[in-house]
């Protein structure tokens, strides 16, 4: 069965990472009894949460390219943090270290919307839609591929942490339509004209195309064709606020209702309004609104950067 949590130590952190992966589970590595400059750096940076023993360690991880967000430390006796205000950087226990990276994965106890017969609708309508575009796109989106390699250095995809059903955390798919080293930035933090876009990004963003390898993400159930938008995993003040209302009971989606009537340039409290409206009325009718409201807004640049 797959397990909640993988979880290793410095000498086992490259098997570990191999099960992880296998079995879609989240890695956690425990760093106190060796040393970063000994572990394998790819296997080390797919761990969602490094335990450290103390600022030297820490700062080590960090210059290994650990982001320091997912690094915690034990403190006997401490206490976790508000995921949804900032980072979880410490916990009492190493069990609940396991606890927090079992949160990363499984989300908090929210009932699933929607409920109902709707809701196996909504995935059989994602899974078949998954399916069918990334079957008549495959030679389109390796051209595509192609192109992002001859426009600028870098690969070709791009993965970033983002923020799933339940506040838990999954790895997002798209085109890279930025310099390689580009910090994790909100779509409306890096502005119009922004020099981090690429030439070829540039127009990718405009299109949406950049958005297409999330058809991935429909065939394997983290993301729904109709939903919020992901929001990144350093987002707080997004993620905060939709969880106060009730929105991450929903699967991040490939478009949605704020998205229709804005998408990058609208404040985050209205985006969380519309949101909070799309759970509300959540319905076959409204999302095939929105799916054809999708094909109207793409033709038109109005808020993207």
């Amino acid at each position: 069965p797959r397990p909640d949590v993988v979880f290793a130590d410095a000498a086992t952190v490259d098997t570990a990472a191999r099960l992880a992966a296998w079995h879609g589970a989240p890695l956690l590595v425990d760093l106190r009894g060796g040393e970063p400059s000994a572990v394998k750096l790819p296997a080390l940076r797919r761990a969602r949460r490094v335990i450290v023993a103390d600022d030297t360690q820490q700062q080590a991880c960090v210059i290994s390219g650990i982001e320091a967000g997912r690094l915690i430390r034990i403190v006997p006796g401490g206490s976790a943090g508000d995921p949804a205000r900032g980072p979880v950087d410490e916990v009492g226990s190493l069990s609940d270290a396991l606890a927090e990276a079992k949160r990363l994965a499984v989300g908090r106890g929210i009932p699933f919307q929607p409920a109902g017969t709707y809701r196996f609708f909504k995935r059989a309508m994602d899974l078949a839609v998954g399916l069918l575009l990334s079957i008549v796109l495959v030679i389109p989106l390796l051209l595509v591929a192609i192109l992002i390699r001859l426009d600028s250095p870098g690969p070709a995809l791009f993965r970033q942490r983002r923020i799933g059903r339940g506040t838990s955390e999954f790895t997002i798919m798209k085109f890279r339509t930025m310099r390689t080293g580009t910090p994790d930035l909100a779509s409306h933090l890096v502005g119009p004209g922004s020099s981090r876009v690429t030439r070829l990004g540039r127009l990718l963003r405009r299109a949406s195309i950049d958005e297409l390898p999330q058809l991935w993400h429909l065939v394997n159930g983290e993301m729904s064709l109709v939903g919020p938008r992901p929001a990144l995993h350093n987002q707080y003040d997004l993620i905060g606020m939709r969880q106060a209302v009730g929105v991450d009971a929903l699967k991040p989606g490939v478009t949605g209702w704020a998205q229709v009537n804005g998408r990058d340039d609208i404040p985050l409290e209205r985006k969380v309004e519309y949101d909070r409206h799309y759970l509300e009325h959540v319905s076959a009718a409204r999302d095939i609104a929105i799916i054809l409201r999708t094909v109207v807004v793409l033709f038109s640049d109005r808020g993207t950067y």
